[in-house]
């Protein structure tokens, strides 16, 4: 009985720690996925002004 106990609280902190581990790498994808959203987005915007600053230019010199 008591070698079958051992092997119990073996088990038990594994599947914690992988659990735990399995937890914090569900957090962490989540902050990167949002992280990458928003940087993706700010690179768009950023594009989107440039695109506009250009054409306000060529407007300009046409004239």
């Amino acid at each position: 009985m008591e070698q079958r106990s051992n092997w119990y609280k073996l088990a038990m902190i594994i599947g914690v720690i992988t659990f735990g581990i399995g937890i914090l790498t569900l957090i962490y994808r989540m902050i990167r996925k949002v992280d990458r959203d928003a940087l993706i987005e700010m690179r768009e915007e950023a594009h989107k002004e440039e695109i506009h600053k250009k054409e306000k230019e060529g407007d300009a010199e046409q004239n």
